[in-house]
């Protein structure tokens, strides 16, 4: 899972060491100070600090003692990753703690920075791999409208094996794609594809319809980020469906990782619904230490709204008012999304269509080499451009709960494969058809 979350971070200083948080002169050699920075976040920040001994308060005396430790070990790439939950663990409160996949050590924060913003560099061309044998096969899963790969022809459904006439294997899978230019070759098939990396604007909203069916009147979103910079967009969707009279929604996020905010998400509540203003969407549970030394917890609180408010805006939102949604998931679905489901269901009827989602309601802050962990710090370090993408915090909703195990749908609405003949949103697409199939049959 990916959250990402626009945040102002906390001014919190480690209870031991004030690391890097008050005025007094820094005593860390050069050679560590990396190390220091890494360290430090981690104790402030990560929302497991309890469960890692080396993150402890109490673990080291005095800085000569810390230091000591940072010098161990040889960079601090390798200093995080040992800081990281590595294995799974029952928690004190029964909850099982899984492996951190999603913590990371930054070597360049500007491409991060990058990739958090709906412009992307590419193709155009999602896809799904397939390890036969050791052979990969790619089926593509969407076509970014407007992208190269669709002025190519390129389109939903087509399954390639070879780039730059090289056969996909999962040793060169991860690298074969960094070529601004290359083609590829259509699985048994002579038919070759010259496709070219351009810089694309990516819009979560892929697919949006209105139609009627067997007396229902169907509105239908495939949204794949809770990206704050399409509110706007999203609401007038919602326009749409009000306007249409929309009394059953289908929100696909079948590819939706949750990256995005967390404040979208609530508007995007708020739009489904519109009966609980005010009322809350969903809490972030931080660490211990965070928690304790925040006397704000309201921060802490995303609620149903009745407005989008955005430093240049404020628009009401259009709310449908219902009272039951469909969400199509997979295990790809995971995060913010799963937020989304978690804090509906504590007010209306959420049904599932599809795979269990990931379990792993949880969001990532990012940390820079500063006294206040950001770029605003008064000694922020410009001279490199090392982070920390770190999980800082869990989701719960307004009933205090969340899932380790995701959501899984029940027996008579799973789809076990996923297959890629129909276009998205088309009403025999596999998804749409077990959703509709299910409002018919279950209303």
């Amino acid at each position: 899972m990916k959250v990402q979350k626009i945040i102002k971070i906390l001014f919190l200083c480690s209870s031991i060491f004030l690391l890097n948080c008050t005025d007094t002169e820094d005593n860390t050699p050069n050679d560590i100070k990396l190390n220091k920075f890494v360290w430090g976040g981690m104790n402030a920040y990560y929302k497991w600090q309890k469960q890692v001994p080396n993150l402890a308060d109490d673990k080291f005396n005095n800085d000569d003692e810390l230091h000591n430790y940072l010098k161990e070990f040889k960079s601090p790439e390798e200093l995080f990753d040992s800081l990281r939950i590595k294995k799974k663990q029952k928690l004190p409160n029964g909850k099982l703690l899984k492996k951190d996949k999603t913590s990371k050590f930054i070597g360049n924060y500007h491409k991060l920075e990058y990739e958090e913003k709906d412009v992307d560099f590419g193709t155009g061309i999602t896809y799904e791999t397939e390890n036969i044998s050791g052979k990969i096969y790619a089926t593509i899963t969407y076509v970014i409208p407007g992208s190269n790969a669709e002025k190519q022809g390129i389109k939903r459904g087509l399954v390639f094996d070879k780039v730059n006439d090289i056969q996909l294997t999962k040793n060169n899978i991860d690298t074969i794609f960094n070529k601004n230019s290359f083609s590829i070759t259509l699985f048994n098939s002579n038919t070759k594809y010259n496709v070219t990396k351009t810089e694309i604007i990516r819009n979560p909203i892929k697919v949006r319809k209105t139609f009627e069916h067997k007396g229902y009147k169907i509105g239908y979103l495939f949204y794949d980020k809770f990206s704050p910079n399409f509110d706007k967009e999203l609401n007038f969707v919602f326009k749409d469906f009000k306007d249409f009279g929309v009394n059953k929604l289908i929100i696909d996020l079948r590819d939706n990782k949750g990256k995005g905010s967390l404040k979208t998400a609530s508007y995007l509540a708020s739009m489904i619904t519109g009966q609980f203003k005010n009322k809350v969407f969903c809490k972030e549970v931080w660490n211990e230490k965070v928690m304790k030394n925040t006397t704000d917890t309201e921060k802490f609180i995303h609620r149903f709204s009745d407005e989008i408010k955005h430093d240049d805006f404020t628009e009401k939102i259009n709310s449908l008012n219902l009272n039951k949604v469909y969400f199509i998931i997979t295990e790809k679905t995971t995060s913010i999304s799963e937020t989304l489901i978690n804090g509906l269901k504590a007010y209306i009827d959420v049904e599932l269509i599809g795979r269990g989602t990931a379990g792993h309601e949880f969001g990532y802050i990012t940390l820079y080499d500063s006294n206040n962990y950001t770029k605003d710090g008064y000694d922020f370090d410009n001279s490199h451009t090392k982070a920390l993408k770190i999980i800082a915090f869990e989701t719960k909703n307004a009933k205090n709960y969340s899932s380790s195990n995701g959501y899984t749908p029940p027996l008579d609405t799973r789809i076990p494969k996923t297959t890629y003949e129909k276009n998205l949103g088309d009403k025999e697409e596999l998804f749409l058809k077990k959703t509709l199939e299910y409002i018919t049959n279950n209303n």
